[in-house]
């Protein structure tokens, strides 16, 4: 794959992790996508990326529903093309304990069960639609 050429998704693109991974990406010539629901620390990566001279896209979400992240990825599709790398990042200290048994723990699990399986089933479900497009 050639990243110079590649469209590239990266969630919580407003964080310091997310930032740097954009601000890498936009260096070598990729096509960013920026996503993230905190609007301010997307705009500051988003003029980063752009002071590095990337192409980039900012989106920003309201909320993490069904909705907005199909939304989002007709978006990306239609401002940038189909989707070749995501990188949905998770952006807590680490994962809670698998066999810890209180409501916290159990709902910190499902909230990373959704958003990685939502983020995964956006991009996947947009690439058979543009795969679709392609053989006909």
């Amino acid at each position: 794959m050639d990243i110079a050429k590649s469209v590239i998704v990266i969630t919580a693109a407003g964080t310091p992790t997310g930032r740097a991974m954009a601000e890498h990406f936009c260096r070598l010539n990729a096509r960013v996508a920026l996503v993230d629901t905190d609007s301010q620390n997307l705009q500051t990566t988003y003029e980063n990326c752009l002071k590095v001279g990337g192409i980039c896209y900012s989106f920003f979400l309201a909320d993490r529903s069904v909705e907005n992240i199909s939304h989002l990825f007709t978006e990306v599709n239609r401002e940038m093309g189909a989707v070749d790398v995501l990188i949905n990042y998770w952006q807590a200290g680490g994962l809670p304990n698998l066999l810890a048994s209180n409501p916290i723990v159990d709902e910190t699990i499902a909230d990373v069960a959704s958003n990685l399986y939502l983020f995964g089933r956006g991009a996947a479900s947009i690439c058979l639609i543009a795969a679709a497009k392609v053989s006909l």
